[in-house]
């Protein structure tokens, strides 16, 4: 079975900067098809051959260097296998470019966004220019959802040290019912599906004891994407061994 995993070095939604992606597609028996990306400002994909500007280290620090950076990808165990295998000048290659790009500013920090849920949790639906402020409320947390399905697992892992579940959680519990129809609940749902398509993320999803009847209570809306995206969860709940005996 193909599979694929994309590597941003930033986000997608910026229209002011590149954005550069590296997409590995994994393939049975055969070693992973590698291909670098950008797509600038303009919208426009283009590949393009990146070429290291530092010399390539010793094969034993080359390995070390780049057995850290795939942690970082939360590869399954075939997948992480397949692109140790990789040849050193690959190896070199994707880590030098990767490891470029990994700056978080603080705008998209955990932090920033842990903090953007716990205002967006005490406020109601608006009274006035409704439309525009729930836009800019949903790009918010959208922003948060792109960084859970796209940053490295180091992000997600801090985002959860953090207490980053129990601020979504705590949006979905306090949410009003205006608000409860609205893209607001959408993405919020998308973030709890983004952190469980992350193997630490869905782990700790599972554990909260109250996360699944939250989860749940979001069916009780209006909104077919939100109810699509809530099934969508506790679908994959019932996949994992064991996690329905909890419930």
């Amino acid at each position: 079975m193909n599979s694929a995993k994309f590597l941003m070095g930033s986000d997608i939604s910026s229209l002011q900067q590149s954005v550069y992606i590296w997409i590995i597609r994994f393939q049975d028996d055969e070693p992973p098809e590698i291909t670098y990306c950008v797509v600038e400002n303009t919208g426009t994909l283009s590949l393009q051959a990146i070429t290291p500007t530092q010399p390539m280290p010793s094969q034993e620090e080359l390995d070390t260097k780049f057995a850290e950076l795939v942690e970082e990808l939360d590869l399954t165990a075939p997948n992480k296998a397949a692109m140790l295998s990789l040849p050193p000048q690959k190896k070199w290659q994707i880590y030098c470019s990767r490891k470029g790009e990994d700056t978080i500013d603080e705008a998209h920090a955990p932090e920033h966004y842990i903090e953007r849920l716990h205002t967006l949790a005490k406020l109601q639906y608006p009274d006035q220019n409704a439309e525009d402020e729930i836009r800019a409320r949903t790009k918010q947390i959208d922003g948060l959802k792109t960084a859970l399905r796209t940053s490295t697992h180091s992000f997600v892992i801090k985002f959860i040290e953090l207490n980053g579940l129990p601020a979504l959680l705590d949006c979905l519990e306090k949410m009003d019912y205006f608000t409860a129809q609205s893209t607001v609940h959408t993405s919020i749902i998308g973030c709890v599906k983004a952190l469980m398509n992350n193997s630490t993320g869905r782990a700790h999803v599972l554990a909260h004891p109250t996360s699944i009847n939250t989860i749940a209570q979001s069916l009780s809306t209006d909104n077919i994407k939100t109810k699509i995206a809530a099934l969508e969860i506790l679908g994959a709940v019932c996949l994992v061994s064991g996690a329905t005996k909890k419930y």
